[in-house]
């Protein structure tokens, strides 16, 4: 299931520590959400002493924030006359362990770089807006004294001027104009919104979505399933005619993947028979990223395998990559566009080395 990174932008007074308040609630109850903590330089105002106050801020010293940005997976921005920070590697573990992430940043910059780090991760960059009369009524609440309410009012006025300077970029906004309660009920309807997904809808990732045909819609539990032990990214579609003379052929693509940490997937292996029917081939391609399609030697009346015809033709609708390799010995293909795109190959020796080849080439990708 894709995993949602909330970035969350609005001034001082407009809800974001009780944004903060309501989020810890949720992540002792549920665990679907949790809440990011950065380093600032800045120092803890007095009525952030309060047990009742949240914050996702831990305070340091300039010298060992610096010390923070050496690393190259620390990610920091200035805002005012202070920074703020937290490290890549931090994120990635909240991501991993939970399904809804909040983070509070006021930077464009640093929100484009997080999108560009984490494409598989769904982004939301939503903004929180108050009415300037309803922040002062908050801040006046809390015990701000005029001198400071007038200085978070000028900073709202800033942060609004960003707002409509970059309203494009943002996907959502909250509008913060009540009481705590029905504020905390927007919170909810932004996390529940994004984490409404169809029974025909098989979402993996921020990028790898896909519609499920009907016959199968009813697998989709059994799917997730096998991903949760299979990671998607990993999996590698196999699509050749198995009979005996291809067995060795088949031992060396398995072996090559596994040696490479990928999964051979056929849907005759037993950890792969998911509908127990003729549409097993289909699911089975539907959790795999990467496909190899093998047009080999013809068999007597029959030029090419329509099977592996069609199960490719899925996996371009699905825009997965694939390697195609075709026997130089084939008079026709099954369309005019595989004359273009696929590898030829007349022996095994050939054909062992574009696998290797292509299977290297996944890697690069990677790093």
């Amino acid at each position: 299931m894709i995993k949602n990174l909330f970035i969350i932008d609005g001034a001082s007074g407009t809800g974001k520590s009780d944004m903060l308040k309501y989020l810890d609630k949720k992540r002792t109850s549920s665990r679907t959400v949790t809440t990011l903590r950065k380093y600032t330089t800045r120092k803890i105002r007095d009525e952030e002493e309060s047990e009742d106050y949240h914050l996702d801020l831990d305070f340091v010293l300039k010298e060992q924030f610096e010390e923070y940005k050496k690393a190259r997976d620390f990610y920091s921005y200035g805002y005012g006359d202070e920074q703020y920070g937290f490290f890549k590697s931090s994120l990635e573990e909240a991501l991993e362990y939970f399904q809804n992430v909040f983070i509070i940043i006021r930077n464009k910059e640093l929100t484009e770089r997080i999108r560009i780090d984490f494409p598989n991760t769904r982004i939301i960059n939503a903004y929180i807006y108050t009415d300037i009369p309803k922040v002062v009524k908050r801040l006046k609440k809390a015990g701000y004294s005029d001198e400071k309410i007038q200085f978070r009012i000028n900073r709202q006025t800033h942060a609004w001027n960003d707002y409509l300077k970059y309203s494009q970029d943002y996907d959502e906004i909250i509008i913060n104009n009540s009481n705590e309660t029905d504020f905390e009920r927007l919170i909810e309807q932004l996390i529940q919104s994004y984490n409404k997904v169809g029974i025909d809808s098989l979402c993996i990732s921020n990028t790898d979505k896909y519609r499920l045909i009907k016959p199968i819609v009813g697998y989709k539990n059994q799917i997730e399933k096998r991903l949760d032990n299979f990671p998607f990214e990993r999996n590698v579609f196999l699509m050749m005619k198995f009979r005996h003379d291809n067995q060795l052929l088949f031992e060396f693509i398995r072996d090559i993947l596994i040696e490479n940490n990928f999964n051979c997937v056929r849907a005759d292996q037993p950890e792969w028979d998911i509908t127990h029917s003729a549409y097993n081939y289909i699911t089975a391609l539907y959790c795999c990223k990467y496909g190899i399609a093998l047009f080999d030697k013809p068999e007597e009346n029959n030029e090419y395998s329509p099977n592996v015809a069609y199960e490719l033709g899925i996996m371009h609708n699905q825009h997965k990559e694939c390697l195609i390799l075709r026997h130089s010995s084939l008079k026709s293909l099954p369309f005019d566009l595989i004359k273009d795109i696929c590898n030829e190959y007349t022996n095994d020796l050939q054909i062992k080395k574009i696998i290797k080849d292509w299977v290297v080439s996944l890697k690069m990708k990677e790093i």
